[in-house]
């Protein structure tokens, strides 16, 4: 028998986002991280990112990505508390490496670490 056990749910402070609005309905472009996810390090693959991508996906490029305020709910991707959400695109490598990469955030500003990854997407 296994025996599993979940961590309490934390706040990660995505609210912190400095960003100019999107109006709603459009895409926008790429933001600093350090405005967009303040405290926080990114990564696609082993390479740090200095962007985000904001109100935009990709379709099988990785990517960080934080979605809002005004967000329309494209794909059925919708925010899941508060006016940001973001998301971890694994997918194709943007820095050339020919492979499909993970994408990830780890905390910068906080006493415990906190990383998240998304894992690189799998051959079919």
């Amino acid at each position: 028998m296994f025996s599993l056990h979940a961590r309490a749910f934390v706040n990660l402070d995505f609210e912190s986002a400095d960003l100019t609005p999107i109006p709603p309905g459009q895409f926008g472009g790429s933001a600093p991280i350090g405005f967009a996810l303040p405290g926080w390090t990114g990564y696609l693959g082993t390479n740090r990112v200095s962007s985000v991508l904001q109100n935009n996906l990709t379709l099988g490029t990785a990517s960080l990505d934080i979605l809002g305020p005004n967000w329309n709910n494209v794909g059925g991707i919708r925010i899941i508390d508060g006016q940001y959400t973001v998301i971890l695109q694994p997918g194709f490598d943007p820095f050339g490496s020919g492979h499909d990469v993970s994408a990830s955030i780890s905390q910068t500003r906080s006493t415990e670490q906190t990383y998240l990854r998304s894992p690189a997407k799998q051959p079919h």
